[in-house]
């Protein structure tokens, strides 16, 4: 890549950066996630470049990798050398090996979420790409047979999925960029990372989907356009997503859904029961976040409720999640209940 050609993808990544971001120019730190691999590595400069406040770089020690204090070490001399302030988290793996990659995850994520909590830093950003993406829809829709919202993707702004860190947010704003062309961007401007080994263990499922599937999708004759086509469908997906959750908001005014007693939420049964189910559900998370936090009902709690509403009895009352949901007569009442041990999805007629 050429000199003309790194200073568009730069302006490129400016100007997308800028859309994202509620408020620009922004003056509060902004927490990038360094593991001194490409993608974080091109991060991290192109908002050295790129972002307008006080930029601070962390990076998280698994302690999974031989080659965790050679990374370590890179990261450090990137960091020193443009003057960013970087804060470093250990973890010590627990002796359960299982869903060791999870706990892995939620502890980085953690760590992040702290970091940025102190610093009050609203943003943490993240290095996932259009491959990631893609990668990310592919895996949705054949092992998890994911719906819309799954099907969405990585959103480029999220919240953190953590209650006591929501206001901090998910930054990717490297999305909309291929691989191919931040390791050729870094490759101009002569900046180094480390490569990870275990990116070519087959052993994982995203490398599976990285190294095995898409190289045989590439076959079919579009070429490196794979990954782009997916992503850009993820992003009509989200539009979708959006969407339907526009139209939620504008149903729980219209049922409408009132407070009830001093924590709870009514409605009307029947324009809830004659929604359409997408909406229905959607509607009864947006409930259940207002009241408890939940973020989505499993969809196992949304069939049981389906069914109860389909019963002709006139009174019931079922708990899932937190909450107790009540018919009496033709109102449905939420209210949030502790939940007892062994009591889940526990039905009274």
């Amino acid at each position: 890549m050429d000199a003309k050609q790194r200073a568009s993808l730069q302006r490129r990544f400016a100007t997308h950066l800028q859309g994202l971001l509620p408020q620009w120019p922004l003056s509060a730190p902004l927490l990038v996630a360094v593991s001194a691999g490409v993608d974080s590595s091109a991060l991290l400069h192109l908002l050295r470049l790129c972002y307008p406040g006080p930029l601070q770089a962390a990076h998280f020690d698994h302690a999974l990798r031989p080659c965790a204090k050679q990374d370590l070490a890179h990261v450090q001399q990137q960091c020193a050398q443009y003057a960013i302030p970087l804060h470093v988290g250990h973890w010590l793996p627990p002796a359960q090996k299982a869903n060791l990659a999870a706990q892995a995850r939620q502890a980085r994520y953690r760590f992040l979420a702290q970091t940025a909590y102190g610093l009050k830093a609203p943003f943490i950003g993240i290095a996932h790409h259009q491959e990631d993406q893609a990668e990310t829809l592919l895996e949705r829709l054949l092992l998890r047979g994911a719906g819309l919202k799954g099907l969405s993707g990585m959103r480029p702004l999220a919240p953190l999925p953590m209650a006591e860190f929501a206001q901090v947010q998910l930054l990717r704003p490297l999305l909309p960029f291929s691989k191919k062309e931040l390791t050729s961007w870094l490759q101009g401007e002569q900046i180094t990372w480390r490569e990870d080994p275990s990116n070519q263990d087959l052993r994982y499922t995203r490398n599976h989907i990285r190294h095995r599937l898409l190289p045989s999708l590439n076959a079919l004759g579009v070429g490196e356009a794979i990954p782009q086509r997916l992503a850009e469908t993820a992003l009509h997906l989200q539009q979708a997503d959006a969407a339907l959750q526009w139209m939620v908001v504008q149903l729980a005014q219209q049922l409408p859904i009132e407070p009830y007693q001093e924590n709870g939420l009514q409605l009307p049964l029947q324009p809830f029961a004659e929604l359409p189910a997408e909406l229905r559900a959607r509607l009864l998370d947006h409930m259940l976040h207002t009241l408890v936090g939940i973020t989505a009902v499993g969809q196992r709690a949304k069939e049981n409720l389906w069914h109860h509403l389909s019963l002709p009895a006139k009174r019931w009352q079922m708990r899932m999640q937190g909450v107790a949901v009540t018919r009496v007569e033709q109102r449905l009442l939420v209210q949030p209940v502790l939940r007892a041990p062994g009591k889940r999805g526990e039905t009274n007629h």
